[in-house]
């Protein structure tokens, strides 16, 4: 059930970003300064570019999150983007989507809170999944490194 909500809640960002995308201004700010895209095209560069050295990073050792599992031969990736932060590919969808909102200069970005948390949510459960099957290897690894943004958080 869970599951089912999650996909229509991502299905419905997915369409007001096609949306915004194709040029429809349903939820733009009205005066904002062009700066605002600049640095949210830079947001979006930077989340591109955490994301995908992160995904290059893990490998065969990446599964889609709603998949719930530990690969066969899976290894504890610790190294690259890994050996600051456990979720840099949630990282830079968060921030890409952030800088996507900027851009397109849209009251939306303020619901970036809700897919931090959703981000946070799906993180945790993987962290489960992880420690469970890892044991104390990933709780080691846990108290070196941030859950999603280095030294911070």
């Amino acid at each position: 059930h869970k599951d089912r909500i999650r996909k229509f809640i991502l299905r419905i960002a997915e369409g007001i970003l096609a949306l915004q995308l194709l040029g429809l201004q349903l939820t733009q700010i009205p005066n904002a300064s062009s700066n605002i895209q600049i640095i949210g095209f830079l947001l979006v560069v930077l989340g591109f570019g955490i994301a995908f050295s992160a995904r290059r990073t893990l490998g065969t050792n990446w599964a889609h999150a709603y998949e719930y599992q530990i690969k066969q031969k899976q290894e504890l990736v610790t190294f690259g983007i890994y050996s600051y932060i456990r979720h840099p590919i949630y990282t830079g969808l968060a921030v890409g989507l952030i800088g996507g909102e900027l851009v397109a200069k849209s009251y939306l970005v303020f619901s970036s809170l809700i897919i931090i948390a959703g981000a946070y949510y799906q993180a945790k459960l993987e962290e489960k999944l992880l420690t469970d099957h890892f044991g104390e290897k990933y709780k080691t690894y846990m108290k070196r490194t941030k859950m999603f943004i280095p030294y911070v958080w």
